[in-house]
């Protein structure tokens, strides 16, 4: 019996990988609750992205949605790593418009998003003679409805 278990310790340590996670990273939470009449196989189990506020243990962490959301504290298993382009990480200290130069303006003014940013919020950059935009498709009648006088 204690052969089998060293065993199948060897197996679980020789494919284990450890994983951490720093505060200030963001996270997918596994959370597989079943809405009524849907299939669980179209359902989405992870939710986020969570942002890891504390490491409260090796393996349980403390998360939060957005500055004001309650947090939660979940094991590591049940976490795993946002690889997206674009996180708003709010636990970072917040840019300054100080270090924005205002050329002699007031400090309130309007500060164009890069095209990156745009595109990272799903926004589609704004030209100014609105290049980009297709004309649009012309529709024609089907086939079935050839015969029929459409006035």
């Amino acid at each position: 019996m204690k052969l089998g278990s060293e065993k199948n310790k060897w197996y679980y340590d020789h494919k284990a990988q450890e994983r951490g996670f720093e505060p200030g990273d963001p996270v997918w939470l596994h959370n597989p609750k079943r809405k009524k009449g849907r299939t669980p196989k179209l359902q989405r189990p992870w939710e986020g992205p969570y942002l890891v506020t504390s490491r409260l243990d090796d393996l349980v962490y403390r998360i939060q949605k957005g500055p004001r959301s309650k947090p939660m504290v979940v094991h590591v298993d049940r976490l795993k790593k946002y690889r997206g382009n674009c996180f708003d990480n709010w636990l970072a200290e917040p840019k300054t418009m100080d270090a924005i130069p205002t050329s002699g303006k007031s400090a309130k003014q309007h500060v164009p998003k890069p095209a990156a940013a745009a595109k990272c919020l799903g926004e589609t950059p704004t030209t100014a003679e609105g290049a980009g935009k297709r004309p649009r498709r012309s529709r024609r009648k089907s086939a079935w409805a050839a015969d029929y006088q459409m006035d």
